[in-house]
């Protein structure tokens, strides 16, 4: 049996959504997991560590924290439409750093190892921890 090609409805090709017109738009949605997919091969420790959930102090956000081989990856979820500040701690020292892997900014604990992290609705953030 063959079935027609869907043509209508939100599954149906249309002019504007294509993979074509996907591809020339830098903040589409393949763009976007495209990105992610080369930002988690960069990221063993997803795959291969020991991970620990930090106490965020917010019930709508997440921080797991992945280690492995010396090397750490933080990864933060604010699964509420609200914008949510949360302080984390972590085991860094106070002259380490966190680098965000998704905009390469830079975060620096305070001296009891905690940092502060503002994730707007639905954010999220992925932090690379240098000891």
């Amino acid at each position: 049996t063959v079935r027609p090609v869907i043509t209508q409805g939100p599954y149906g090709y249309t002019q504007g959504v294509n993979v074509a017109a996907q591809r020339a738009d830098s903040a589409s949605l393949l763009n976007l997991i495209t990105r992610f997919a080369h930002l988690r091969k960069q990221c063993p420790e997803i795959g291969w560590s020991h991970w620990k959930l930090l106490d965020t102090g917010s019930e709508a956000v997440v921080a797991i924290q992945y280690d492995w081989q010396d090397r750490s990856v933080l990864v933060v979820y604010n699964f509420s439409p609200d914008p949510q500040p949360c302080q984390l701690t972590t085991s860094l020292r106070p002259n380490s750093r966190l680098t965000d892997l998704l905009n390469h900014t830079e975060n620096r604990p305070t001296t009891d190892g905690r940092f502060t992290v503002q994730l707007p609705g639905y954010g999220y953030k992925w932090y690379r921890l240098k000891k």
